[in-house]
């Protein structure tokens, strides 16, 4: 049975469900990239987004006329 006060949501980069809302956050809304993603993705990626990320979220980007960030010193796209 569905829970109305549990606010789920997917993950823009694994679509996995999370909880986000009422009282509890399992992921973040990443400013930057206007993406809200999983805790496990975030965390996951500290260091940069992964290389095999790197499509999915360049194509957000361009579909949301986002600029791409600066790479970071691993040559990869910053996470936040």
């Amino acid at each position: 049975m569905n829970n109305p006060d549990i606010i789920m949501l997917p993950c823009d980069i694994c679509s996995q469900q999370f909880q986000f809302g009422r009282h509890v956050y399992d992921g973040k809304f990443i400013p930057t990239y206007k993406l809200t993603v999983c805790s496990t993705c975030f965390n996951g990626n500290h260091d940069g987004w992964a290389p095999h990320y790197e499509q999915k979220i360049l194509s957000h980007l361009e579909r949301s006329g986002i600029k791409v960030p600066d790479r970071n010193e691993n040559g990869w796209l910053p996470r936040e």
